[in-house]
């Protein structure tokens, strides 16, 4: 009978051990190895969850701006220019498995020196300024936005764009194997990413420019606003696209970086509790390490649900620090409350 009620006994404590004291200790000094195992997994699970799902949250249009100086004016002119001049690019796969790569290739009749000029000319957007800085009684017209297309790829590519930043304006590559944008702000940089073309073959330059209302082409040039508003959107669904490597990437390197600090941090509650219990008066001194790291096995799942449910919520960006404060505070009131050393006479 009594091993009958065991099972139950071990989940009755581990409900209790949530917010009491004892039944985390009890459990763990009471119960076979494997349940505390079971234990730290569900920790580290809740633990990490909301650390992945912030991360997974990540776009890459979330790097343009709110205060952007009109790029959509400047996107939808450009991919007008690109029209009328029958200027276009395919973004091609070339090799299959392993070898394959990714670029983006000229397919219209036309080639970019000759739309916007020799040696990588980009593509220059004005806005009117409101001085006349040289002088001859006109007001000037301002870059704002430079749009690139190069043939260059990989370290070549990130060379390059190191080139056009210095130039001090808001820019957009195309290069052959990826694409950067950036924005300045009175010469300083305020916002940049990049992505490649892995998720995004097939598409065509000439695409970012279709707006549709319905299933009626948008005019550029008679709904401008409309126009500028849709090819904005295009961009960003683009940007996002390109950003998908980058974003699996940081997801996993950040949930694992989580995963191994979560149990670093329990492993050394158990060291914290096993180095508290050593005076001489304290009656728990005679609990092994091992012991004590149980303990702090089972005292740490309150806080990660804790973590879990707020993190959900509406603090994921907070999660990774939440999780540590917390579990902190309950190794320091368990110490504090539970393990401290008995008063000499």
């Amino acid at each position: 009978m009594k091993d009958k009620k065991r099972p139950l006994q071990t989940i009755l404590q581990v409900l209790g051990s949530l917010f009491k004291n004892n039944s985390a200790l009890n459990g763990a000094t009471g119960n076979p190895w494997w349940v505390s195992l079971v234990i730290l997994i569900l920790t580290l699970g809740c633990a990490i969850t909301p650390v992945a799902l912030f991360y997974d949250g990540q776009r890459g249009e979330q790097y343009i701006p709110a205060y952007n100086n009109g790029l959509e004016v400047a996107l939808a002119d450009f991919q007008i220019a690109l029209s009328e001049n029958d200027l276009d690019y395919e973004i091609q796969q070339k090799g299959e498995g392993e070898n394959a790569v990714y670029e983006l290739n000229e397919i219209g009749s036309n080639t970019w020196d000759n739309v916007f000029g020799l040696n990588e000319t980009p593509y220059k957007h004005y806005h009117v300024g409101t001085i006349d800085a040289d002088g001859d009684g006109s007001i000037d017209l301002i870059p704002d936005y430079e749009i690139y297309f190069t043939k260059r790829g990989g370290a070549e590519l990130s060379s390059f764009k190191d080139q056009v930043l210095e130039k001090a304006n808001s820019y957009f590559i195309f290069g052959k194997d990826a694409f950067f944008f950036g924005f300045l702000t009175n010469g300083d940089l305020v916002s940049a990413s990049s992505g490649d073309y892995l998720r995004l073959v097939g598409t065509k330059l000439s695409d970012l420019g279709k707006v549709y209302n319905g299933d009626a082409l948008v005019d550029g040039k008679t709904h401008v606003t409309e126009y500028q508003n849709g090819v904005l959107n295009n961009y960003k669904q683009f940007i996002n696209k390109g950003y998908l490597t980058y974003h699996d990437r940081q997801v996993l390197v950040w949930t694992l970086a989580a995963l191994g600090f979560f149990f670093i941090i329990v492993i050394l509650g158990g060291l914290v509790i096993f180095i508290g219990t050593r005076s001489k008066t304290s009656e728990f001194r005679v609990l092994s390490y091992w012991k004590c790291t149980k303990i702090a096995i089972w005292a740490s799942l309150s806080p990660a649900l804790i973590t879990l449910i707020l993190g959900c919520l509406f603090l994921q960006q907070y999660a990774m620090w939440m999780f540590i404060l917390l579990v902190s505070l309950r190794y320091m009131w368990f110490s504090m409350r539970t393990l401290r050393p008995m008063p000499t006479a």
